[in-house]
């Protein structure tokens, strides 16, 4: 039934798209940005060897070596002895030389050291944009909520170096919306960027035409028509430039490779969904951010509140999202915050010079951290000990290994069964893995085995494959330690 003119449903939806003009920005130095990139980069130290907890940093690693030392892009599989050959492609090139780079010259330290630095850049560029807006200290409290937004998913791989380019492009757009005019074209450069550090630029991408359609409400019906071709031609020229990278087109078809993949939510930690069973800081900030906007009555334009709500599902759905609630939606919310209340006015902020200091001190002493603190990969990634027993043993065959242990065997030069290239081998092929090595069914645990070439395993002693494998015939135990146990193929 239609809606009566003294409807409160379309008075409601009429006031959504009724937007008040923006609140005035101010001048910022980079001050306070320093002084919390210090404060960050000193928060992060604390845990920064978590950072290299994830068993893909090696081949990541491994890849921009190859890069550095060749000069050439992979097109081909090179490091696994199953699918030797087939396509692939390093994608996130450019990320993977900075890891290898940094590695070169100090070791597992200065990866670390070079991936807080990084989330600690992003959200320094965060802040300096909200304290346009805010008070230096409304601005630091809605900055803090990043940190356990992101920390979780903080590990040295190329999504992290993706999120600088992030805050610009989100900065750039946001501000062209708030100004009714189409984003300035030298913004095209941080998609160019991104689109050689991750493939979560088509996130980027997905960003425009969001943010086009405030720019249209703001902007006078007069002005409509012409607005939305500069953004719709914003849009393209942001198509195009994400073919200035080695692949060209190949990038976008191995973005959408990863997003297709289907059967490994349960698989990967990074797919998983948010677990709200016990506490949860993502569960504390969201809790904290409806209480805000409860209380200070915060009027979100309508297309803001749309883009919250799918960061929101996002970071919900996948833990891999969550940073992206952080980063986009500190930035989402300044405006409408600043409109209420919290609002800077138009005098140029400045730094105390106690902050400054406090900086430096924080700076100093976190740098210092990744020097005196040894740094390694974790024992329960790098079974060392079961390797050198094979190499000891001059053990035949082909090795089945975990895939988790991959991408450390490339860098021991092992050809792998598998590894953290999903998009290459697949979700059947890691489905076959989780089936036979938990023993959902006989018949996949004999399937996995099943290739004459593998000569020996290199598994976890946690998967009941491993003790299935010991009452096997044609297996033996040969090694077993507390990281890895290794079965050798015997005649029957």
């Amino acid at each position: 039934m239609p809606l009566a003119d003294g409807s409160p449903i379309l008075a409601y939806l009429r006031r959504l798209g009724d937007l008040p003009p923006p609140a005035p920005r101010r001048e910022v130095g980079w001050g306070f940005a320093f002084a919390v990139f210090a404060a960050a980069f000193a928060v992060l130290a604390f845990d920064a060897p978590t950072t290299l907890a994830d068993p893909d940093t090696p081949w990541h690693i491994a890849s921009g070596a190859s890069i550095l030392a060749t000069g050439r892009f992979p097109t081909v599989d090179e490091w696994s002895w199953t699918i030797p050959g087939t396509p692939w492609i390093a994608k996130e090139w450019l990320s993977q030389v900075i890891l290898a780079t940094a590695f070169r010259l100090g070791g597992w330290a200065a990866v670390a050291a070079v991936t807080t630095a990084t989330a600690a850049l992003a959200v320094a560029l965060v802040a300096r944009e909200t304290a346009r807006r805010l008070t230096l200290p409304v601005a630091a409290l809605l900055v803090a909520a990043i940190l356990p937004l992101s920390i979780n998913h903080l590990f040295a791989r190329p999504h992290v170096f993706a999120w600088v380019p992030l805050v610009i492009w989100s900065i750039g757009l946001l501000r062209a919306a708030e100004d009714t005019r189409a984003p300035r074209p030298i913004l095209l450069a941080a998609m160019v960027i991104w689109t050689n550090l991750h493939g979560s630029f088509l996130f980027g991408l997905g960003l425009v035409p969001i943010l086009a359609v405030e720019a249209l409400l703001r902007a006078e019906p007069a002005r409509r028509l012409r607005l939305a071709l500069a953004w719709a031609a914003f849009l393209g020229a942001a198509v195009v430039s994400t073919l200035l990278h080695p692949y060209g087109i190949g990038v976008w078809r191995a973005a959408f490779a990863v997003m297709n993949l289907s059967g490994l939510q349960t698989l990967l930690y990074e797919w998983l969904p948010q677990n709200f069973a016990g506490f949860n800081p993502v569960e504390g900030v969201i809790l904290a951010a409806i209480g805000l906007l409860a209380t200070t009555g915060v009027r979100l334009p309508a297309v803001r509140v749309g883009l919250l709500l799918l960061l929101l599902h996002m970071t919900i759905a996948h833990i891999r999202h969550t940073e992206l609630l952080g980063l986009v939606g500190v930035l989402v919310l300044a405006e409408p915050l600043a409109a209420v209340g919290a609002s800077a006015g138009l005098a140029r902020a400045r730094t105390p010079l106690a902050l400054l200091l406090a900086g430096a001190v924080a700076l100093a002493g976190a740098g210092a951290s990744y020097v005196v603190r040894p740094y390694a990969l974790p024992a329960d990634h790098t079974p060392t000990a079961a390797l050198a027993a094979v190499r000891s043993a001059a053990v035949p065959g082909e090795v089945l290994n975990a895939i988790g242990f991959g991408g450390w065997l490339i860098t021991e030069g092992v050809k792998t069964w598998s590894d953290g290239r999903i998009e290459l081998f697949g979700a059947s092929w890691v489905n076959l893995y989780r089936d036979g090595a938990d023993l959902r069914s006989i018949a996949r645990f004999d399937e996995l085995f099943s290739d004459p070439r593998i000569g020996w395993t290199l598994l976890p002693p946690s998967l009941p494959a491993v003790a299935l494998l010991d009452r096997t015939p044609g297996w033996k135990r040969f090694y077993a330690d507390d990281v890895a146990v290794v079965h050798v193929r015997v005649p029957r």
